[in-house]
C-alpha cells in the first residue's frame, strides 16, 4: 500500500514537470480517463494548499503571535461576556504597535463612532466583534474566538491554545477559494482548446480539451505560488497566469492536432 502511493506521488511530480517541459507530453493525457485528471487536480490543490499552509505558517505566524502577545501586554483590563468585548478604559483608544508598519489596535464600542486617526494595518477591537483591515469589513464576532474570558489574562491562555488551530485554519484559508476557482478556470481555459481545435476543423469530446486545460495550467500555478512566495501579486501577475495558461493550451492542442494530420 505505501509502495503504491509513493509510486502515485512520484507520477504526479514526473507529470508536473513533464507538464512544463515538455508539450510532447500533453499527446499521453490528451485521452486519458477524466477521473485521472481530476486526481491529478486534487493533488495540485492538496500541493498548494500545504505549500500556502508552510508559507503562512514560517512567515505569518510568528509575526502574528509576536502583535497578539504585545497587544495583550498593553491591552487596558478587559473581559469577554456572552461573545461581547468589554474594556475597561475610556474609548476609543488607540494602541500602535512600535515596530515601522506595524499594526494599530483600536478599542471602540462601536465601529460608527468617531475613531482616532490610525495607519493601516488596522484591527479593531469593537463591542461586538473583531475588525480586520478597514472600517468596511465585516466583524467577526467575538464567539468565533472567545465565548467566555474574565481578564487578560484568560483571553491570553485562551489565544496560547487557538495557536494550535493556526495550522488547519491556515489550510483552510488557503485551499477553499483554490477548490472552487482552479476548476472553473480549467472549464475556462478549456475554450482555448477549443478554439486551437477550430482550426483544424476538429471536434474532439470535451473531456480531452479538460484534460489539455487542467494540465496546461500547472506552469500557471507554479508562477502564481512562486508571486505569492515573493509577496507580489496584483493584476499583472493575475496577466501572466492568463497568459501563461493560454499559450500552454493553446500551443499543446495544435501540436496534437497537428501530429494527427501529418
Amino acid at each position: 500500500m505505501m509502495a503504491q502511493a509513493l509510486s502515485a506521488l512520484l507520477r504526479f511530480y514526473s507529470q508536473v514537470h513533464l507538464s512544463v517541459t515538455d508539450f510532447d507530453f500533453y499527446r499521453r493525457i490528451y485521452k486519458q480517463p477524466t477521473g485521472r485528471t481530476v486526481a491529478y487536480l486534487a493533488l495540485i490543490l492538496l500541493h498548494c494548499g500545504a505549500l500556502g499552509t508552510i508559507y503562512l505558517a514560517v512567515f505569518w505566524l510568528p509575526k502574528a503571535l509576536e502583535f497578539t502577545q504585545w497587544l495583550m501586554d498593553n491591552a487596558p483590563p478587559m473581559q469577554i461576556r456572552q461573545g461581547k468585548l468589554e474594556v475597561d478604559a475610556e474609548l476609543p483608544l488607540l494602541l500602535r504597535h512600535p515596530e515601522p508598519n506595524g499594526p494599530s489596535f483600536v478599542f471602540a464600542r462601536t465601529i460608527e463612532e468617531p475613531l482616532p486617526a490610525y495607519q493601516p494595518p488596522v484591527f479593531i477591537l469593537a463591542h461586538e466583534g473583531l475588525h480586520i483591515l478597514s472600517e468596511s469589513a465585516r466583524p467577526m464576532p467575538w464567539i468565533y474566538f472567545l465565548q467566555e474570558a474574565s481578564s487578560n489574562a484568560e483571553i491570553r491562555q485562551r489565544i496560547d491554545l487557538l495557536r494550535w488551530l493556526a495550522l488547519p485554519v491556515f489550510f483552510g484559508i488557503v485551499i477553499l477559494p483554490m477548490v472552487f476557482l482552479i476548476p472553473i478556470e480549467a472549464l475556462i481555459f478549456s475554450l482555448f482548446s477549443y478554439s486551437a481545435a477550430a482550426r483544424f476543423r476538429r471536434r474532439p469530446p470535451f473531456r480531452h480539451h479538460l484534460n489539455i486545460a487542467v494540465y496546461g495550467l500547472t506552469p500557471a500555478v507554479l508562477i502564481d505560488l512562486l508571486g505569492k512566495s515573493l509577496g507580489l501579486g496584483g493584476a499583472l501577475f493575475r496577466i501572466i497566469y492568463v497568459i501563461t495558461a493560454g499559450i500552454y493550451i493553446f500551443t499543446a492542442t495544435n501540436r496534437i492536432l497537428a501530429g494527427k494530420q501529418e
